[in-house]
């Protein structure tokens, strides 16, 4: 599953969609800005009056219990 948020910075539009394709919600696995993977998992917001896409994808790990 995915959804799209668009978030407004000063003159700024990012458009940020979030992929979950497992359903699984432990975690931040990778964040593109404008197709570029981010080292980090934070993002600068910058006030370029320019439109960005954000990609994030969600972690989806396999867990088992051990009993």
């Amino acid at each position: 599953s995915k959804y799209e948020i668009e978030y407004v910075y000063e003159n700024t539009l990012s458009k940020i969609i979030v992929k979950n394709p497992n359903h699984k919600q432990s975690g931040v696995k990778n964040i593109y800005l404008d197709n570029n993977l981010l080292m980090s998992h934070e993002i600068e917001l910058v006030d370029d009056e320019r439109v960005h896409t954000i990609e994030v994808e969600m972690w989806s790990v396999k867990t088992t219990l051990a009993l």
